[in-house]
């Protein structure tokens, strides 16, 4: 019958009694099989020798086996004149262990095996986006889930491919084999327990965990497992270990123990040892992570009689011999698709039997981080220290830390870094952090995080970001020199600086969030990024260049109550230019990681009406560049873009960094153009850097980009998702090393070039009127607050301000004859505001209204 491996369709020689083998006899005819029960079978004669030869007593051996479907369905996803994907089919179909058959969509598919192309990222919505960048086409096989099921292989290696997938067909049918007769006598009689150790030492019952349901278990965490019989006769049990790569491998015996049964009411316990099998989790080959959790199954084999499964072992990759029993037959039938043994009449024992089958989760295990330098803690291919710092760290690949990546960054920032060729790689977390010692610290005394990670492999570049518990986020950037393209040693170690700052406060409702949500713990995320963009070439300088031409390029546009909040704009043409002339026209001018729809989008329509109006029309607005170029270059391409008779004369609102280009064009305009086609009237000067801002700095560019992404996280409306597309490739600039790229950041900072020059004595004084609008604000929200403390921005901006611009810098004396500038209206208490929600505040619009308007 079934338990001794035959199946309906398989055919038979019929042989005289004691025929010892095939080969030495006459065949008296051939059966085939046409019914299967647990121990017997019937069969139809389909040819005799002579009539009624074959009889009672006659010896048979299998001479065709009919399996069944047992094969694993595996569909191969590739372009159909893709050379590669025809020689996978071909190796398929020719595979001699008949373990697989080639499928079709919209046919089910256990395994999906795709052909992926060279490339420079991948998007949540791409084929198996986990895989990430690639330099050069793999293949990538994933189960039902999306999991991949092996790692990442060459498209040439189509053997190996091959061999993982009859792996795979092996291991899934040696979890699915059960004993089909539901009134088997064994069948709920036979339990299998999975044990731990309890507080006091003893061996207790493992329970699901409360939060995911599973029974979890840590790495090096001693297990037993507890086999007990409540059967009427002794037992045989053999126990299976399925780990998380599909190797199949005997826990119980093992080559060296022998076989006893096991009776009645006696259980009988197996301790073990849990650790990480190796070359889990099945990732791409740019990711220097090991794998966090993975699943473990456990199942028990349960005869009446002495029966080997040694055969199995091993076979997550292959089998390791020929069972010699017919239970142990008809398990590597299944599995191997091949016939393996011959049925005689001494086969048919075996008796009764089962199969119990538990599964729990095996996690890396968490490692406390002490305050002390001298030790460094490993989590899975990081190493972790601090010296003002202690808390459990926790590496990434655990669910729970993909679900705290996958709530870390919403579909706005995930968006941006695919954008951007950015693959975002979980590292480590780390809960219950205290502040403690006196050791090593960053800004404002906090402490902080040393992480080496992996050097990225050739042809990536590597960056940080991370998030603290109230969902702050810091980039940070390695401080040791970063290999260029094609060199560096694969082995070598990067080191990151991460704030550590433990926050005071707890995080209120989430309300309206941003780019990171409220995780709890702080979490450190790896970003991988090809060196070289497809579309913007070399990451570094002129890769900074492209991007400003390609996402912020310039652009002198419509201001309308219609268009001013929306990028789609009409471009100021020569017929435009000749609108704008005759009386005093306004122009808007944006800041840094801004547009004009972005910086001006936060004014009501009425406010935008009431401008319109009291210019008669002639309101616009210059789009420019802010990274590559610094504010002169700005000027000068505007300037470049009036007709030489243009006569015109503008009053300016202008924030931020476009300020500065402001500036240019009032006190530098006969530089710009002798032939004077525009004159400056007034400029309205918001949250304007005129002393810099040391933000800028080239020591604390990366605190820029933590500023400006968690105003967008924290301040509902403030940029946006555009703005975090620049903040990305300007972190990758600054991660390779690039930051004589970024021209246009470094003009505000203070006591640089830029602003030494344009803060010079003498100037146009006179000419035109200046008015300022600052902020000295004191946040209240719990992110904010703590971000400000963290980075040290009242101390790194030398006092008050706004997060970005020191409130004083707006309108303080600074060498410039236009300065300082009289009566500015500062915010503070309450009444202030962030950098980027000046316009949003109804005090600052109805000043700027009453400012222009004035005679």
């Amino acid at each position: 019958g079934s338990a001794h491996g035959l199946t309906v369709g398989s055919t038979y020689g019929v042989y005289p009694p004691g025929t010892k083998q095939s080969a030495t006899g006459t065949a008296l005819g051939e059966v085939t099989i046409s019914a299967v029960r647990p121990f017997t079978a019937d069969a139809q004669v389909t040819r005799e020798s002579a009539a009624g030869s074959i009889a009672a007593g006659a010896r048979a051996f299998e001479s065709a086996h009919a399996f069944g479907d047992f094969t694993m369905p595996v569909e191969i996803v590739a372009p159909a004149d893709a050379a590669a994907g025809q020689a996978l089919r071909d190796r398929i179909e020719a595979s001699s262990l008949r373990r697989l058959k080639l499928v079709t969509s919209p046919a089910p598919a256990a395994v999906r095996v795709y052909l992926l192309p060279a490339r420079a990222s991948a998007a949540p919505d791409e084929p198996v986006p986990q895989a990430g960048a690639l330099d050069r086409p793999m293949w990538a096989a994933v189960g039902a889930t999306g999991d991949l099921v092996m790692p990442l292989k060459e498209t040439g290696d189509v053997d190996t491919v091959v061999t993982n997938l009859e792996a795979i067909a092996h291991y899934q049918r040696v979890l699915a084999t059960d004993n089909p007769d539901l009134s088997s006598p064994l069948r709920g009689k036979v339990s299998l327990e999975i044990l731990r150790k309890g507080s006091d030492g003893q061996w207790v019952a493992a329970e699901p965990d409360a939060n995911g349901g599973q029974v979890v278990f840590e790495e090096k965490e001693d297990i037993a497992f507890r086999v007990t019989s409540r059967h009427d006769k002794d037992v045989y049990v053999t126990l299976i270990n399925i780990d998380s790569t599909g190797a199949v491998g005997l826990v119980f015996p093992t080559p060296r123990e022998a076989r006893v049964p096991l009776a009645p009411s006696t259980p009988f316990t197996r301790k073990a040892e849990l650790t990480f099998p190796k070359g889990y989790p099945f990732l791409d080959l740019a990711d220097p992570v090991r794998g966090g959790e993975g699943r473990e199954t456990m199942k028990l084999f349960v005869t009446e009689e002495d029966v080997t499964f040694r055969g199995l072992e091993g076979a997550g990759v292959r089998s390791a011999g020929q069972p010699k029993s017919a239970l142990a037959s008809m398990l590597q039938g299944m599995t191997s698709g091949t016939a393996t043994r011959t049925v005689t009449a001494e086969d048919e024992k075996g008796g009764d039997w089962t199969t119990v089958t538990r599964t729990f989760t095996l996690r890396r295990r968490p490692a406390e981080l002490p305050a002390d330098a001298k030790k460094r803690v490993a989590v899975g291919s990081a190493i972790v220290s601090s010296t003002s710092l202690s808390g459990t760290v926790t590496t990434g690949l655990s669910k729970d830390g993909r679900d705290n990546t996958a709530g870390f960054a919403t579909e706005a920032l995930q968006r941006a870094l695919a954008d951007a060729g950015v693959t975002m790689r979980p590292v480590l977390s780390i809960e219950g952090a205290s502040e403690v010692g006196h050791g090593s610290r960053g800004e404002n005394d906090a402490p902080v995080v040393e992480v080496e990670l992996r050097q990225p492999p050739e042809g990536y570049g590597q960056m940080v970001l991370a998030a603290d518990e109230l969902g702050v986020v810091s980039w940070s950037f390695a401080e040791t020199a970063p290999a260029t393209r094609g060199e560096g040693d694969p082995s070598a170690r990067r080191t990151y600086r991460v704030p550590g700052a433990v926050p005071e406060e707890t995080a209120g409702e989430p309300g309206s969030r941003g780019v990171i949500g409220l995780v709890g713990k702080k979490i450190l995320t790896e970003l991988i990024f090809p060196l070289v963009s497809p579309v913007l070439g070399a990451v570094g300088s002129e890769l900074v260049r492209k991007l400003d031409a390609t996402h912020w390029p310039y652009r002198v546009r419509s201001f309308t109550p219609d268009d001013y909040a929306v990028d789609q704009a009409t471009t100021i043409d020569l017929e435009g230019w000749k609108q704008l002339r005759g009386r005093r026209a306004l122009l808007m001018v944006h800041g840094t990681f801004s547009r004009t729809h972005l910086a001006f989008g936060q004014l009501p329509k009425d406010y935008v009406e009431a401008l319109y109006r009291h210019y008669e029309g002639r309101v616009f607005a210059f789009d420019h560049p802010f990274l590559s170029e610094d504010p002169e270059d700005n000027a000068r391409k505007l300037v470049s873009q009036i007709p030489a008779d243009a006569g015109l004369t503008v009053d300016i609102v202008c924030h931020s960094r476009g300020g500065l280009v402001s500036r240019v064009l009032s006190e530098k305009r006969s530089e710009l153009s002798a032939d004077g086609r525009l004159q400056v009237g007034k400029i309205v000067l918001v949250g304007v850097p005129n002393a810099g801002t040391a933000l800028a700095d080239p020591d604390h560019i990366g605190k820029l980009l933590d500023v400006f992404t968690n105003l967008i996280n924290f301040v509902p409306d403030s940029f946006g998702a555009p703005a975090l597309t620049v903040l990305v490739e300007c972190a990758k600039a600054v991660a390779v090393g690039a930051l004589g790229g970024l021209k246009g950041l470094r003009a505000m900072q203070p006591g640089g070039e830029f602003t030494t020059g344009l803060n010079r004595p003498g100037g146009s004084e006179g000419q035109t009127k200046y008015f300022a609008v600052t902020s000295k604000v004191t946040p209240t929200e719990p992110g904010l607050k703590h971000l400000a403390y963290s980075r040290g921005l009242d101390r790194l901006l030398q006092g008050p301000n706004d997060f970005v611009v020191p409130a004083e810098g707006v309108f303080a004396a600074n060498g410039s004859g236009f300065f300082p500038v009289a009566a500015p209206l500062v915010l503070e208490g309450a009444g202030a505001v962030s950098h980027t929600k000046y316009f949003a505040n109804q005090r600052v619009r109805d000043q700027v209204l009453t400012w222009l308007t004035q005679q």
